[in-house]
């Protein structure tokens, strides 16, 4: 992996993480089901899989239709060659859902920094505002490279 990759990938892993940390409060369960609640009454599809296309060592299926299509990837093999064959299948879809990521990351840097969302500090914001989103993210890296476990 190129080191300009690798830095890009470094940086989403770092905006990921703030996010994460800011988020997680609000992600935990904080009791029980209500038996009140109404049931999923949702019907269950049982139609076969879809299949998409092949490649060695991997089959793409989808399955379920609309919004509740997903994709189905079976792979076999040893590790390089499931990883490399679920790279051919799904390579263009985990591109454009991190880039997807990669923007909403970009837009909440950008609300925080016009005060409407809470939950950067002060000073990353100030980084972002004088050194752009990537350069305040390498810095962040470069801060916390001691304790990171380098």
């Amino acid at each position: 992996m190129g080191s300009l990759r690798m830095s890009a990938v470094l940086r989403l892993a770092a905006v990921t993480l703030v996010l994460c940390t800011c988020v997680c409060n609000a992600a935990e369960c904080h009791g029980k089901p209500n038996p009140d609640a109404k049931p999923n009454t949702n019907a269950i599809d049982i139609a076969e899989p879809v299949f998409v296309k092949s490649v060695k060592d991997g089959k793409l299926f989808t399955v379920g239709h609309g919004d509740d299509m997903f994709h189905l990837v079976h792979v076999w093999g040893d590790p390089y060659a499931m990883g490399y064959a679920h790279g051919l299948l799904m390579g263009a879809t985990a591109k454009n859902f991190m880039d997807s990521v990669w923007t909403y990351m970009e837009e909440q840097v950008e609300e925080a920094v016009n005060k409407s969302v809470p939950y950067f500090h002060e000073w990353f914001l100030q980084d972002v505002a004088n050194l752009g989103l990537d350069a305040a993210l390498d810095a962040e890296i470069l801060a916390t490279d001691l304790f990171s476990g380098k």
